[in-house]
């Protein structure tokens, strides 16, 4: 599946997200991590864009940006 997503990105970040309907459902492996300086959609969209060291990370456990 990973491998799949990688090829159809084209180089473009790959956000998964948790489709759980309890919070303990919630984990890492069910979503994608970003790094970001705070919690914000702004920072978001600077993750999303690759700016100033904020980005969104591999969903799948090996960072592959």
């Amino acid at each position: 599946e990973a491998l799949q997503w990688l090829s159809e990105a084209g180089g473009r970040p790959v956000i998964r997200s948790s489709d759980a309907h309890r919070i303990p459902d919630i984990s890492i492996e069910r979503t994608t991590p970003v790094l970001l300086k705070k919690p914000s959609f702004d920072e978001l969209s600077l993750a999303i864009k690759g700016i100033d060291g904020r980005r969104v990370l591999w969903p799948w456990g090996q960072d592959r940006t």
